[in-house]
This record gives structure tokens, C-alpha cells and sequence, in this order.
């Protein structure tokens, strides 16, 4: 367990804390860095992470791929050759 210096953390943080605030403060940095500390050590579920193996995908057959019109036939707005989307990204 570190030893947490909890008047130099509210110092910096510009917070008073009394003696009783301490230990509350203390504890709940604590069960925090606890928390955090979960996340650096590898987790059993990426050990057993499913293996795929070769065999066990679907034979990649090449075929005629679709026009521009066809692919563009059901969509609700076009703009020259592509599709209108609304614009998402800010900038």
C-alpha cells in the first residue's frame, strides 16, 4: 500500500482537510489506486482470447462486384457519384 500524503494532495488540489477528512480522503484514494492498479495486470479473458485457425474460414470466391447505379439505386439522397451524408465531423 502507498503511503499517500494527503495534506500534500489537498495542498496542490486547493482544498482544506481536517483529521477526520483525512482518513475518509485516505481510504478513498486508496480503493481508487486499487482500482486503477486492476487494469496493469493482464486480465484471464485475453489469456483464453478464441484462436482462429485457417481452416475454419469460408473459401474467398472473387464476383462481379455491383454498378455504380445499382449501388446507388436505393439510396435516399445521392450527390454525383457517391452517397450525401450529413456531415459529422466537427472542424
Amino acid at each position: 500500500m502507498n503511503k499517500i500524503n494527503i495534506y500534500e494532495l489537498a495542498k496542490v488540489s486547493n482544498i482544506g482537510v481536517n483529521t477526520n477528512e483525512e482518513v475518509i480522503y485516505r481510504e478513498e484514494i486508496q480503493k481508487v489506486m486499487d482500482f486503477i492498479g486492476e487494469y496493469e495486470k493482464p486480465h484471464d479473458s485475453l489469456k483464453n482470447d478464441r484462436k482462429i485457425e485457417f481452416d475454419d474460414l469460408r473459401e474467398d470466391i472473387p464476383e462481379e462486384s455491383l454498378t455504380l447505379e445499382e449501388a446507388l439505386m436505393n439510396t435516399y439522397k445521392k450527390k454525383y457519384s457517391y452517397f450525401q451524408v450529413k456531415e459529422f465531423v466537427e472542424q
